[in-house]
């Protein structure tokens, strides 16, 4: 009976937590205790409830948060509060993300196909979509987290929209710049969502996310943005196409030094580094 209960404990509990009921029986052994059947039941819970807290430590160790240094603003927190109290949840704002995506993406396709589309017009709201995207990505989390309205979908929420808000802004920009670009900016939106893979696989790996640049989400969408204030400025002399190619080199070099770096950080992390 005592040997059936001790395989249960061995068969319940996970590998980090494997030695505990051997070494249990061997001090016991070694002291010549008479431990009853239910010090066996009790150390079976034991194990059981400290295997559940590893699993729920390990979530949270994986549901890690980018780290954004206004999200301790003040006015960003004033805004937050008035989200939460308004209703809004944290999905939808992670869903505007995508809709600010779309609106720029065609913006820059208008200027594409309508040569007497207004770029000056077109440029600035580019940028506009940009940083509310950027804005969305800041307040999902602070109302999720900071609001209490953290769902159970969240985490799903909050990362797959950013894939497509990805394609959404970087596509268009090969297509504004013509030629070569258009093959330059497909292959930087399969590299960003590429980085995104890479830090799932690290944080399946490591337990934690890897939000290293040099061109995560928050360089490119810093980048693009001073790419279209220049080319912007440049439009009277034609040079605007040129500004985006540019930008667009930029941004695949910097993508993939970035799945390069994260692919060295993940196989470099030790078990001992994981915290």
């Amino acid at each position: 009976m005592l040997l059936f209960i001790a395989f249960t404990i061995e068969m319940q509990i996970s590998h980090r937590f494997h030695n505990l009921p051997e070494l249990f029986f061997t001090q016991a052994e070694k002291s010549h205790l008479k431990i009853p059947t239910y010090s066996f039941v009790t150390l079976n819970m034991i194990c059981i409830f400290a295997k559940h807290k590893h699993i729920i430590n390990m979530k949270n160790e994986v549901d890690g948060r980018r780290e954004i240094a206004s999200r301790n603003t003040a006015w960003a927190t004033i805004i937050a509060r008035k989200l939460t109290r308004w209703g809004v949840t944290p999905n939808q704002i992670s869903m505007m993300s995508i809709f600010f995506a779309m609106v720029g993406c065609l913006l820059l396709i208008g200027t594409v196909i309508d040569p007497g589309f207004n770029k000056y017009v077109a440029y600035i709201l580019f940028i506009v979509c940009m940083q509310s995207r950027l804005l969305c990505n800041l307040f999902d989390g602070m109302v999720a987290i900071e609001g209490g309205k953290k769902s159970a979908n969240g985490d799903l929420y909050n990362d797959m929209p950013d894939r497509f808000a990805d394609a959404l802004f970087i596509i268009p920009v090969g297509y504004a710049a013509g030629g070569f670009g258009i093959e330059l900016g497909w292959m930087a939106a399969l590299l960003a969502v590429m980085t995104a893979y890479f830090r799932w696989i690290g944080a399946y790996k490591t337990h934690q996310h890897f939000f290293n640049g040099p061109m995560a989400k928050q360089h490119r969408m810093a980048l693009l943005t001073l790419a279209f204030v220049v080319a912007t400025c440049t439009i009277h002399a034609g040079y605007d196409r040129m500004v985006c190619l540019i930008a667009l080199i930029i941004i695949n070099v910097g993508l993939v030094a970035t799945l390069i770096h994260r692919l060295y950080l993940m196989s470099h992390t030790t078990n001992n580094e994981i915290k």
